[in-house]
């Protein structure tokens, strides 16, 4: 692709997300950070033939809970047509029976994510209901501490 043909490129997605010479206009901008989440394989566990949260399930929302105090976080929560950018940062270190061990080159699925990060802005009041979700974007991070997830909401 072209500098100029990638360009255009850029221009019209920006337009579509109502970004104007590079300046965002009237749309709110809300960035927060959040702990490292579960996969959703130990997300959820099954009791009396019922699918409810698992201890990870339940620990994952308190520690977002807690993490969400002193954010800025909007009054309302937000709602309509939304774009939100997920950076997934894995742990430096995993816990292991042995000894610790690096993260590095773990292998991790990145949509086994998702849904407990969108929960836990649901539950937070962040976000109205995940369904405002128009555009969601996912990056894999450099490892960080003990892991986090960095969000930017636009809308």
């Amino acid at each position: 692709m072209s500098k100029s043909s990638f360009d255009k490129t850029a221009r019209l997605l920006a337009s579509d997300f109502g970004v104007k010479g590079g300046r965002r206009g009237q749309m709110n901008c809300h960035i927060l950070c959040l702990p490292w989440p579960p996969t959703l394989n130990h997300y959820y566990t099954v009791a009396r033939n019922r699918k409810i949260l698992d201890r990870a399930g339940r620990d994952y929302k308190e520690a977002c809970r807690m993490a969400l105090i002193g954010w800025e976080t909007p009054e309302e929560p937000l709602d309509g047509d939304l774009q939100i950018t997920m950076t997934f940062h894995p742990p430096e270190f995993i816990k292991s029976a042995v000894r610790k061990q690096r993260w590095g080159k773990r292998k991790w699925d990145l949509s086994n994510r998702i849904k407990p990060v969108e929960d836990a802005l649901v539950e937070n009041r962040i976000l109205r209901d995940d369904c405002a979700i128009h555009h969601l974007y996912l990056h894999k991070g450099c490892p960080k501490g003990s892991g986090c997830v960095e969000i930017r909401i636009v809308g």
